[in-house]
């Protein structure tokens, strides 16, 4: 996102429009996905330098925290982290992600 705060923007794709918003304060980092039938994404969560992700919770219920993923939750996987995401396979529908941020000591 670099300097941007918040990001809204609509894809169209042959499967149907994609929607997604995204925005980031210094302590949380939060993003929506509509994303139409027939379609699987792959969702990023941004790990910046100096940054650390405490938690992760997908439409309300937790499934990353401290470091490790917490189980599945119908729809949404947790993939790999990386050393600048946290990847998600993610399947149709309406999701809420919010991700809380501290930073590294």
């Amino acid at each position: 996102m670099g300097t941007l705060k918040k990001i809204t923007t609509k894809v169209i794709s042959a499967k149907g429009d994609i929607a997604l918003q995204m925005a980031t304060t210094e302590e949380v980092f939060s993003l929506d996905l509509v994303s139409p039938s027939g379609t699987l994404a792959t969702v990023g969560i941004p790990v910046l330098a100096g940054e650390a992700i405490t938690e992760v919770k997908v439409n309300g219920k937790p499934i990353w925290k401290a470091g490790k993923a917490m189980g599945s939750s119908a729809g949404v996987r947790f993939k790999e982290a990386t050393s600048r995401y946290l990847l998600f396979a993610v399947d149709p529908g309406t999701w809420s992600f919010i991700a809380e941020k501290a930073l590294k000591p």
